[in-house]
């Protein structure tokens, strides 16, 4: 995988088959628009490859008051799923007010034909850009037969009906729905980030965790709550359970991820890992005191391990084995 993150970077290229859109998430939508990306690129001897923006453009054009929105991948993330099925270059276009206020033509002209270049264009089925979001396959079409390329609009692709979004996932997570979306990802939701020093409470209560800074605050967070989850760690992966809250039975304000790895006694101060969630065990609570907080912990593990056994081979992923 090319990751290229300037303009003026790209090698512009004819022979690059395009699809084009922000892929937060790389859900099961999106992964059907790569599947096709990359069927129409072996026919006609292309490049498959993906045009996206960064900052979401959503940043950018953001209302004051408006809490902005969470992302399901970083770029480096969706760089690295991408890549793993089997597009080979992705341009990340700067997006900030100048580009906005671009029309679609000066955006097919100036930026997807006269910077990138390509000979065929897959579309999802509402993606639009521009000024306005006044662009569509409309405005792909116009330059067609001038510029010697095809344009390709495919389908939604739906779940019992429903159509698959990246904000319906980012509900799923928000309300614990942890498998459901999931499924919807076709792979554990993660988050990536940095082991950082924490009050070493866990310690006292006989279940050490290792608190986790993520490596961007606008990555969205499954709603708080324990969950069953696993670590990668120097390309090993570790079962534990995950807890995401503000720890109110100690009267905390600060919404915190931490982890508890199971037989696992390294120091991992600094290191970088990736959590994944797999299954949500229980909502966040407060306890009377520590004996009934260390009780429910031991039935949290419990639970946690006994769906890692049921689910064992749906864990491991890849090269990545979950101990």
């Amino acid at each position: 995988m090319n990751l290229y993150r300037r303009l003026t970077d790209i090698p512009r290229n004819m022979n690059h088959v395009l699809t084009t859109g922000i892929f937060d998430g790389v859900h099961r939508g999106h992964r059907y628009i790569i599947r096709q990306l990359l069927d129409v690129s072996r026919q006609c001897g292309g490049i498959p490859s993906v045009v996206t923006f960064d900052p979401h453009p959503q940043h950018v054009l953001i209302r004051n008051g408006t809490p902005p929105l969470k992302l399901l991948t970083t770029v480096e993330e969706k760089a690295d799923i991408l890549g793993s099925l089997g597009v080979e270059n992705l341009f990340v276009l700067p997006f900030d007010e100048k580009f906005s206020r671009l029309s679609g033509d000066d955006y097919v002209r100036d930026i997807l034909i006269g910077k990138i270049g390509f000979k065929c264009i897959l579309i999802g089925y509402d993606h639009t850009f521009g000024r306005d979001r006044q662009g569509g396959v409309h405005t792909l079409e116009k330059f067609a037969e001038q510029e010697n390329y095809k344009v390709l609009q495919l389908e939604p692709q739906k779940d019992e009906e429903t159509i698959i979004s990246s904000s319906l996932i980012r509900s799923l997570l928000e309300s614990g729905r942890i498998e459901d979306a999931n499924q919807l990802l076709e792979r554990a939701y993660s988050i990536r980030g940095t082991v950082v020093p924490g009050d070493k409470r866990g310690r006292l209560l006989g279940f050490p965790t290792a608190n986790i800074e993520p490596e961007s605050r606008l990555k969205a967070l499954p709603g708080r709550g324990v969950y069953a989850a696993s670590v990668a760690i120097d390309d090993q992966c570790y079962q534990g359970m995950a807890n995401i809250g503000i720890r109110p039975t100690f009267g905390g304000k600060i919404e915190t991820l931490e982890i508890h790895i199971f037989s696992f006694s390294e120091e991992i101060y600094d290191k970088n890992v990736e959590i994944r969630f797999h299954t949500k065990l229980r909502d966040e609570k407060r306890f009377d005191g520590m004996e009934a907080l260390i009780a429910q912990l031991h039935e949290d593990q419990k639970q946690a391990i006994d769906y890692f056994s049921k689910y064992q081979n749906q864990v491991n992923t890849g090269d990545v084995k979950c101990l």
